[in-house]
């Protein structure tokens, strides 16, 4: 079985923009109670009332699982109606974006699917994880298509199976072009190239997506942010996360690098 971080497609279509001065999700969407706190509502008018979210740029079409964050996917209309017949998700969330019909798809959180102790991660200075980039799960105990996992919540990356890019890409839906391999029947590491650090892309959509995980992790661990942003920077400079949308080569252990789009092998 094949398993895959969720990553959407910021570089050829437009993006769901949101504020992160309050609660930034949808509302029918729970991200549980620490998330709650750290973006409160509020008791005022909420940004984003009846889940009315904004696209940019303007003049770029969404594609049907638009970039919106890296832990909420959202999904087009046809995207939903055919996810839905098959059984992948349940009670998709309504929301517009520009006035278009979207909708938002509730994370499952799966807690014996990750194997930690057989995961290798980049550590903050006491230790802490803050990015594994070897991942061990157990394939047997995925019951949903996108899930999340205890470690690092709630700011857990999201994962998909084969069985839902599969269909995906049958389906010519759009938008998960970049997604990174992570499990083919074992763990698989996605390598991209090194940057040196004064050469770091400073703005971009992806940037912001990785960011706002990887910050979180750290700043939930009580980090100064000059050193999460060392942190982070110096992962991005070892080629072990990127700011940009470049396909990575992969990597089993101790087997080399193999070409994207070619099945690892040991």
């Amino acid at each position: 079985m094949k398993i895959y971080r969720f990553l959407p497609n910021a570089r050829e279509y437009a993006v769901v923009t949101m504020t992160l001065a309050g609660k930034w999700w949808p509302d029918g969407i729970d991200l549980g109670p620490v998330m709650q706190k750290l973006f409160p509502k509020g008791s005022g008018p909420w940004a984003h009332e009846n889940n009315r979210y904004n696209k940019y740029p303007p003049d770029l079409p969404l594609p049907d699982f638009p970039a919106f964050a890296l832990n909420v996917p959202l999904v087009s209309e046809r995207a939903a109606a055919v996810l839905a017949c098959m059984g992948f998700i349940s009670d998709p969330v309504p929301l517009t974006v520009s006035g278009q019909s979207f909708f938002a798809v509730q994370p499952q959180e799966l807690p014996d699917v990750f194997d930690a102790a057989n995961s290798r991660g980049l550590t903050l200075p006491g230790g802490e994880v803050f990015h594994y980039y070897q991942r061990s799960f157990d394939p047997s105990k995925v019951t949903a298509e996108f899930f999340v996992i205890p470690a690092l919540q709630p700011f857990s990356d999201l994962y998909i199976t084969e069985r839902l890019l599969r269909e995906v890409k049958v389906l010519g839906l759009t938008g998960l072009e970049y997604v990174e391999l992570v499990y083919d029947e074992g763990p698989v590491v996605p390598v991209y190239p090194p940057v040196e650090r004064d050469r770091i892309i400073q703005y971009s959509y992806r940037r912001r997506l990785e960011w706002e995980l990887l910050y979180w992790r750290g700043s939930l661990c009580f980090y100064d942010e000059d050193v999460i942003r060392d942190a982070i920077e110096q992962a991005v400079s070892d080629g072990m996360i990127s700011f940009d949308y470049v396909q990575p080569s992969y990597r089993r252990q101790a087997s080399g690098e193999v070409p994207f789009g070619e099945k690892p092998s040991l």
